[in-house]
């Protein structure tokens, strides 16, 4: 049987952000948006939040009870869970900031506020910045929906938005294909294909992250590649510090100090096997690194590093 996903509205990062553009005038309005999209709160966790669920200074919430018609009882996945806030969402409690009531959103007599009242405020806030009408829950699932689009994992949704169960949090995962194809290039580490074959693979990846990026421009899709160069960088830099001007196609002999540095001496020599493996691991561009090379040349370094020791 084919499986169909749930439909559900959710605001795009563009109207998000026409929506809190439009509110930011209005502390209280501000914070009760940001409260739906940016930490994932019902509507009966944003009514019962108190501030002492709020550590400003941590920068984090914690959603211990709910509202449900007037009655004030558990979260509706039955245990608390803690939300790290935004930067905007801090930034929207500090100055939402009373001393009307313990509760975060309340009337001008300190009674909370009601279903009704923060349906306004959202019916307020989507005709001035010229949106259709939505209700506190699409703010729920645009958080979930932005979490998914930029690449995170689904435990990670699944706790931030207090869903009972995974499959819950699964109605959101299709909204990120990027996801599908860096499981894929899981597969390819280590790949020994030709190296004609293995740039039309990088290079049809490197396409496929492009498109997520032009599609949203915040997703951080490709961040994996990036920390991969990164650490390809570095490689580079503990090879000029340690290693002198060894050059990656230089005959391997032993050089004693005058190569290798000063104060490594004859204790290198009994190592050459390190020598061999950095090339090999220098010669290549981050997105084919052996695994092989790259791991032996740690064992060797440590093994280097043990014998200067002694």
């Amino acid at each position: 049987m084919a499986t169909r996903h749930q439909k559900f509205d959710f605001l795009t990062f563009e109207e998000l952000s026409r929506l809190t553009e439009a509110v930011k005038i209005d502390p209280e309005r501000l914070a009760l948006v940001l409260l739906g999209a940016d930490a994932g709160l019902r509507q009966g966790e944003i009514i019962a939040l108190e501030w002492g669920d709020v550590d400003l200074v941590a920068g984090a919430l914690t959603v211990r009870r709910s509202s449900w018609r007037g009655i004030v009882g558990t979260p509706k996945s039955g245990r608390e869970r803690k939300v790290p806030l935004t930067a905007r969402l801090k930034v929207a409690l500090k100055a939402h900031r009373h001393l009307k009531s313990e509760l975060v959103f309340c009337r001008s007599d300190g009674k909370p506020f009601t279903q009704s009242a923060i349906e306004a405020a959202l019916r307020f806030g989507c005709k001035r910045a010229g949106l259709r009408s939505i209700g506190s829950h699409v703010l729920r699932h645009t958080f979930c929906s932005h979490l998914a689009m930029r690449g995170a994992a689904p435990k990670a949704i699944q706790e931030l938005a207090g869903h009972s169960t995974l499959s819950m949090t699964l109605r959101y995962m299709h909204l990120a294909p990027s996801a599908f194809c860096e499981a894929i290039d899981l597969l390819n580490v280590g790949w020994a294909v030709p190296r004609a074959q293995r740039f039309e693979v990088a290079k049809t990846n490197r396409k496929n992250q492009r498109r997520g990026r032009d599609s949203n421009p915040a997703s951080g899709v490709g961040n994996n590649s990036k920390r991969h160069a990164t650490l390809h960088a570095n490689a580079r830099k503990f090879s000029s510090k340690w290693f002198g001007s060894l050059s990656p196609r230089a005959p391997m002999s032993r050089r004693g100090s005058s190569a290798v540095g000063q104060g490594l001496g004859n204790g290198w020599a009994a190592h050459e096997k390190t020598l061999q493996l950095w090339p090999a691991f220098l010669s290549s561009t981050p997105d084919r690194v052996d695994l092989d090379h790259a791991l032996l040349l740690v064992v060797e370094i440590v093994h280097v590093a043990a014998s200067l020791l002694h």
